[in-house]
């Protein structure tokens, strides 16, 4: 159950009523203060609690004071982490073999684009065992994060599609994973000219961050930082040195395949400043950098942040 309490408007008129009252008893004998101030001080609050407690909602999930209609509405939105047959909820799109969350129908696997706006918003609120299936949602990219050497073997082999034999550079992420498998560029569109997945490596930065500030576990800092101290590393190879602004191509964008590049003279796309990718990155630094003070106070993480800030600075000039 998550309490709600709005109770600071009625203590305050509370307050504002007893005061004026026994400013105006006080000149005035014991008995009579008895009569006139105790009496109906037990009176008020008992019309108080009466008021206060036609307001409450207790619901399945959640109870408060305050406004039964929107209560009524966290109430419902929290049963999205609970199975139950009146909204979409979790158990929906857990898969059993994998142990891990799967997008369902034929979405098949993992995507970090799709799943970014739940984990950033549920993390805080997710309950076990979910909150552990999230985790190892993850750990289908981390695990098979590029490292120069291992192709993605997307769907099971190096040929079974257009993404299965990429390499994915040393700190990559990507855009979908299953167990032993990573598409480490986005597949839609015409896919010959897109760039790596870089501003989907700063998101899944983000929400591991956010999973461990979360579960303020020792040990999994010490798993998953050096991971996410990689997946910075390869963003930060996209600094252009004329302005310290990332300049990455088509597709690397987290909605992908939306940001199709800048045009160049000969009429083809290529790369260019993706604000989005600069914003998504100091998300991350600014949450590894609070993670990392936990056990890592002298991490290298929190040194980047400022020249990402000074590139986007120069560039709005």
């Amino acid at each position: 159950m998550f309490p709600i309490q709005d109770h600071g408007a009625s203590s305050m008129r509370r307050a504002t009523i007893l005061v004026g009252r026994c400013v105006w008893v006080a000149s005035v004998a014991i008995f009579v203060l008895s009569v006139i101030c105790v009496w109906p001080a037990i009176g008020l609050a008992a019309v108080a609690g009466e008021e206060a407690s036609a307001d409450r909602f207790e619901g399945q999930y959640c109870s408060g004071a305050g406004d039964a209609a929107w209560l009524r509405l966290i109430d419902e939105s929290f049963a999205h982490f609970h199975a139950n047959p009146h909204v979409p909820n979790l158990t929906m799109v857990y898969q059993p073999d994998w142990d891990t969350f799967q997008l369902g129908a034929n979405w098949d696997a993992w995507w970090i684009q799709n799943s970014y706006g739940f984990t950033i918003s549920a993390v805080p609120f997710l309950p076990e065992p979910y909150f552990s299936i999230l985790q190892r949602s993850y750990d289908l990219f981390w695990d098979n994060q590029g490292d120069g050497r291992r192709k993605g073997l997307w769907y099971g082999s190096a040929t079974a599609t257009h993404l299965s034999s990429l390499v994915g550079p040393d700190g990559c992420l990507g855009d979908a994973a299953r167990p032993g498998e990573i598409a480490y560029k986005q597949g839609d569109g015409d896919a010959k000219v897109h760039d790596w997945f870089y501003e989907a490596t700063a998101a899944g930065v983000v929400m591991q961050a956010e999973i461990l500030l979360v579960n303020r576990d020792t040990n999994a800092m010490a798993r998953y930082l050096p991971k996410m101290e990689k997946a910075c590393d390869f963003i930060e190879r996209t600094r252009d040195p004329q302005n310290n602004l990332f300049l990455v191509g088509p597709a690397c964008n987290l909605l992908a395949p939306s940001y199709g590049g800048v045009k160049q003279p000969d009429g083809t796309f290529g790369k260019g400043y993706l604000a989005g990718l600069s914003i998504t990155y100091l998300a991350g630094e600014n949450a590894s950098t609070q993670a990392a003070g936990i056990t890592i106070p002298a991490c290298r993480i929190p040194t980047r942040g400022s020249s990402a800030r000074g590139g986007q600075l120069r560039r709005a000039r």
